[in-house]
Parts: structure tokens; sequence; C-alpha cells
């Protein structure tokens, strides 16, 4: 179905899920009585765009028993202050048993450094993702979140993704 988020745009604390038509919320999973999505891990990858109407700013969520795409936002005249709001509230929205919101990535560059601040420093929001170095033998963790879009973590990710769906873990 097609919803749009009711949240306090403010402190990006989601109310609830509103069925609308020609919504730019897509899900893929059923709602419990509550209108709440299924208890679980999630984690959802943000594609930070300027809100100039030129090409879109996008939210994935994927559950993480099944590896199913639940969630798809999309909206060309986002800006990019208004969209962190937005994918906190989501990511609060969607929580594992514990009560943890969704797991977030973003691209570290251009209108994802303003994003990543206000999911960071203003939200204090911290169920993100860190860069792993893919090609250091210890594996060191980045102290910065976001995901950095040097051209060998690009083909990471590519290859990646592209298993993933080969192997349906990410449909």
């Amino acid at each position: 179905g097609e919803y749009e988020l009711e949240y306090d745009k403010k402190t990006a604390m989601p109310n609830k899920l509103v069925l609308k038509k020609g919504g730019r919320i897509k899900l893929w999973c059923t709602l419990d009585a509550y209108g709440k999505p299924p208890i679980d891990f999630y984690g959802g990858g943000a594609d930070v765009a300027g809100g100039t109407g030129c090409t879109p700013s996008c939210l994935s969520m994927f559950r993480g028993k099944t590896g199913e795409k639940v969630l798809e936002f999309m909206d060309p005249h986002i800006k990019p202050e208004e969209f962190a709001v937005l994918c906190v509230a989501l990511c609060r929205f969607f929580t594992s048993e514990e009560g943890t919101g969704a797991k977030i990535a973003w691209e570290h560059h251009g209108s994802g450094v303003t994003f990543g601040k206000m999911v960071w420093e203003t939200f204090k929001y911290l169920r993100v993702y860190f860069r792993t170095g893919e090609h250091d033998l210890n594996r060191n963790v980045s102290s910065a979140p976001g995901f950095y879009p040097i051209p060998a973590n690009v083909l990471v990710l590519h290859t990646d993704y592209r298993q993933a769906l080969a192997e349906r873990k990410a449909l």
C-alpha cells in the first residue's frame, strides 16, 4: 500500500502510518492491529538528494530475518534536513523486540553530510552504519558514521548487493 507517516517534525518521534493514495511510502509488510510493522531487526539505506526536483531522495528498508524489502520512500522535492527527520522517525517506527529502531546507512557525501549531521548530532540517533575497513586485515571500524563513496567501497557495495539479489536476500 501507499502511506504517509505522521510524526513530530521537531523530535522525529513517529505517530502512525496513514494509508494515502499516491503516498510517498510504499509498504510490503502487513501492519498489526495497532498499525505497527512486524517486530524484527530492520536495516535501511538512504540516498540523499538536494531536494531540487532533479533526483529523488530515497530510503529502502529491509527485514532482518528474511532479507525482504519492506519499505520504499522516494521524493525529489524533500530537503536533506527534512528527509533526515523523516528517516529517523521511520527508523524509530520499525523496531526489534527490545524496542531498538532500524539501523540506517547513508552516503557521507554531498547532501548526505547535512543529512548525517541531523541524524547523528541533532536527533542523537545511534543505530547507524559505521564503515569497516573492507580492505584492512584487521577490519577497523570508522569513528564517523555513514558510507564513504570511494571507488573501492562502491565496488564492494554493488557486488554485495548483486549477490544479495541473486540469493533473494534483498527482495
